[in-house]
C-alpha cells in the first residue's frame, strides 16, 4: 500500500483513483527483481520461467496525449486528446487512460508524449523520503538536490530574509 499512496501522492491525482495506483505498484512490483527470489529475479520470472519485458512501463499519473477517431464529416476537430496514465488493463493489451475532460478511463495501446518510469527521477525520490522520513527528521539524500527555477514573473514577489533579519521581525517573549 505504501507505493500506491507514494504513485497517488505523487501523480496529485484525486483519492478516489487510490485503487488504480495500489493496482499499478503491485503490477510494477511482480515485474521488478527481489532478494526473497535466488539470483534476484522477478516474481515473475520466478513464475513463467523467462523474464518479464520492462520496456513498457510508464510512470503512474503522467501526463499522454491519446488519439481521437473522429467521423469523417469532423476532420478538422482535434485528434489527439489529453489523457493520464493510471495503469496497465488486464484484460486487454493497453494501457488504461483517464482522459480528465470527460472523466472516463479508456483503454489504449498507442500513448505518446510521456515519460519512461524513471527510478533516478528526483520529484519521486523526494515524495518517498518524505513519506518515510520521521516528523521533524530531515530526509537527506546522496544525489544533489535540483535547484528550482523561480519564473520570471514570480521572482519580484519573492523576499529572502536571513536569519538574522528573522530575528528582528519576529517579536520576542519577554
Amino acid at each position: 500500500m505504501n507505493a500506491g499512496r507514494i504513485m497517488l501522492c505523487a501523480s496529485k491525482l484525486p483519492g478516489c483513483y487510490w485503487g488504480d495506483a495500489a493496482r499499478y505498484a503491485s503490477y510494477v512490483r511482480n515485474h521488478l527483481p527481489t532478494r526473497a527470489n535466488t539470483d534476484y529475479k522477478s516474481p515473475l520470472h520466478v513464475l513463467l520461467d523467462k523474464p518479464p519485458k520492462l520496456g513498457h512501463r510508464l510512470k503512474f499519473g503522467y501526463c499522454c496525449t491519446v488519439h481521437v477517431a473522429h467521423k469523417a464529416e469532423a476532420s478538422l476537430k482535434a485528434r489527439a486528446e489529453k489523457g493520464i496514465i493510471i495503469g496497465v488493463s488486464e484484460q486487454q493489451k493497453g494501457y488504461r487512460v483517464l482522459i480528465p475532460r470527460t472523466k472516463n478511463i479508456i483503454v489504449i495501446i498507442n500513448v505518446q508524449n510521456v515519460d519512461k518510469l524513471d527510478v533516478g527521477d528526483t520529484e519521486t525520490r523526494d515524495t518517498v523520503d518524505k513519506l518515510h522520513s520521521e516528523p521533524g527528521v530531515e530526509a537527506s539524500t546522496d544525489a544533489p538536490t535540483p535547484t528550482n527555477k523561480v519564473p520570471p514573473e514570480c521572482q519580484t514577489r519573492i523576499v529572502r530574509v536571513n536569519k538574522v533579519q528573522a530575528a528582528q521581525i519576529r517579536p520576542t517573549a519577554q
